[in-house]
C-alpha cells in the first residue's frame, strides 16, 4: 500500500501534466508498475489474499491503493488484480489518510488557552484573537508563547477560525500575525 503522498503526487503530476505529454506519462506509469499477472501468477495471487496467512505478491496493494487516481489506460491490464484486493479490502481510498497524523487536542493547551477557547466558542473566534492580543500587549504573554497559543486554538476547530470575519475586526487577526517569527501567517 502507498502512502497519501504517493497518491497526491501521481494525482497532481496526472492533473497538471499537458495534454500532448499525457501519453508518454501514462507508459511511464504502465512501466512503472509493472506486468499485470495473467492466468496462473492472478489466480495464485488471489489464493494468497483469501488465504491471509501468505502475504499478498508484491505490488498488488500498490496498484490497489492508486487504483483511483490511475487512468483507465493503465489501470485495465491490472483490473483483476484491484478487483481481487478490493473483494477482500472493499475499495480503494480517493485520499487515503497521512501515515502520521497530528491531532490537536485541547487538554494540551495551557490554562490561558483553554479560556480563550472558552472564548471562541461563546463569543467567536475574532473576540478570542482580541483577547489574546490584549493579553501580548499587556505583558502576559510572549509573542512566541501568543503565536503557539493562537496555533493551537486554530487547531482545535480550524472551521470557526476560518470563517469569515467583519472587517473590522480583522486588525486583531493582522496585528497577531505580523511577526518576523511567524511567515506563513496570511491575513484573512
Amino acid at each position: 500500500m502507498v502512502g497519501a503522498d504517493t497518491v497526491d503526487l501521481v494525482s497532481t503530476a496526472l492533473d497538471y501534466c499537458p495534454p500532448d505529454a499525457l501519453p508518454e506519462l501514462e507508459n511511464d506509469l504502465t512501466d512503472a508498475l509493472g506486468p499485470a499477472p495473467t492466468g496462473a501468477a492472478l489466480d495464485a495471487g488471489r489464493s494468497a489474499l483469501a488465504n491471509w496467512t501468505v502475504p499478498a505478491p508484491a505490488g498488488w496493494s500498490v496498484v490497489w491503493s492508486l487504483s483511483p487516481v490511475l487512468p483507465t489506460s493503465v489501470l485495465a491490464p491490472w483490473q483483476p488484480v484491484v478487483d481481487a484486493v478490493a473483494s477482500q479490502l472493499g475499495p480503494a481510498p480517493a485520499k487515503p489518510l497521512p501515515r502520521f497524523r497530528i491531532v490537536p487536542y485541547l487538554g494540551t493547551l495551557t490554562e490561558s488557552g483553554q479560556d480563550l477557547a472558552a472564548a471562541a466558542t461563546s463569543q467567536g473566534a475574532p473576540a478570542a484573537a482580541a483577547l489574546l492580543r490584549q493579553r501580548q500587549q499587556a505583558g502576559s504573554l510572549s509573542p512566541e508563547f501568543t503565536q503557539i497559543v493562537l496555533g493551537q486554538l486554530i487547531a482545535t476547530d480550524p472551521a470557526r477560525w476560518a470563517a469569515d470575519v467583519p472587517r473590522s475586526q480583522w486588525r486583531s487577526r493582522i496585528t497577531l500575525c505580523n511577526s518576523p517569527t511567524w511567515p506563513r501567517c496570511t491575513p484573512p
